[in-house]
């Protein structure tokens, strides 16, 4: 609804003389325009955890979506893996000896990026997103009695930024938790919907995963560390 009625009304030209809203295949009064406009001010964009109570049904197409896109991962994740391989020793074999390390550097990062790490990011979204509903789904099917949090405390908790924990260089990487010690950082922050990735480990989830697999705690108790309950 919010989309068509954005449609008609950013596209609408007034004609004062004729009181009248012109659009490309529309006309409206100004009665008609303001009640779109009302409905265009009433709409709210449900969260993933309302949409989830009104369509509790969606839970095991979710899970189905959750190992599908799962499996399509690990085989893109094999496929880039070997055209890197490929295009490292293209690389190697055209790169000039006095070519500074540097340069060489730089270039690998941008063939790595190109060739692996962003054909992986809409997998690891895709993936990032439903884990989460999967994450709701699980922490609605406890009994409300033995809830020690409510839903607006996890989603305070998911906003404090992962920043907190782990130190990023200005690409965003840093040294993965998660496995063994590393010369290069492998552990990837997306600021935008605050969850990590690890190109190394294939570890990955938001900040409450993160101080639950770091600080070996359970959900409830990640949540309470994140808001110092």
């Amino acid at each position: 609804m919010e989309v068509l009625v954005n449609k008609f009304l950013d596209n609408m030209e007034w004609l004062p003389n004729l009181k009248i809203y012109l659009g490309k295949y529309h006309i409206f009064t100004e009665e008609e325009f303001e009640q779109l406009s009302q409905i265009r001010h009433k709409y709210k964009k449900l969260s993933p955890m309302e949409l989830l109570e009104i369509f509790p049904e969606a839970g095991p197409i979710i899970k189905r979506n959750y190992r599908i896109w799962n499996e399509k991962m690990t085989k893109a994740r094999e496929i880039c893996g070997k055209y890197l391989l490929k295009t490292h020793k293209i690389l190697d074999d055209l790169t000039p000896e006095w070519l500074p390390l540097e340069s060489k550097k730089e270039i690998e990062r941008i063939i790595n990026d190109i060739f692996y790490y962003q054909p992986m990011k809409k997998f690891e979204k895709q993936i990032h997103r439903l884990n989460q509903l999967l994450q709701i789904i699980k922490w609605r099917r406890k009994p409300k009695c033995n809830r020690e949090i409510t839903d607006s405390d996890i989603i305070m908790a998911k906003q404090i930024p992962l920043s907190n924990f782990l130190e990023f260089n200005r690409s965003g990487f840093a040294n993965c938790p998660f496995h063994g010690p590393e010369k290069t950082p492998s552990l990837k922050y997306y600021s935008k919907d605050n969850h990590y990735y690890c190109y190394g480990c294939q570890e990955f989830g938001d900040v409450i995963n993160y101080v639950m697999k770091v600080y070996n705690l359970t959900f409830i108790e990640a949540v309470k560390k994140l808001l110092n309950k």
